[in-house]
Order: structure tokens, then sequence, then C-alpha cells
């Protein structure tokens, strides 16, 4: 499981540009396959912000 894990989250910062720590956070609820986007919850200063994603994403 660690190694499918570790590809999806290098995957997800090299498609959208995520921090880190953005990356790590993210829940299952944050991703939006319908609207291809992820909301990314409490960034930067704190605020909030969808991020889209292609289908190949």
């Amino acid at each position: 499981m660690r190694p499918a894990t570790y590809a999806t989250i290098f995957g997800l910062i090299a498609a959208t540009g995520l921090r880190r720590s953005e990356a790590l956070h993210l829940r299952c609820s944050d991703v939006n396959l319908d609207g291809a986007f992820l909301t990314v919850r409490n960034t930067k200063f704190r605020k909030s912000r969808h991020v889209p994603i292609h289908a190949t994403v």
C-alpha cells in the first residue's frame, strides 16, 4: 500500500502544484471527480481553494 500512496502523493504534487503539506492533509471528501477539482482547505494564510485536475490525474 505504501508505494501506491507515495506514487499518488508525488503525482498530485507534480500535476497540480500542491504544496507538500496540502497534499498530505487531503481527505477523500476533498476530491470531486465529477467536477474535476480538489478542495484544499486551510492552506497558507488559512484560506481554502479549488484546484482543477485533469482526468488523467
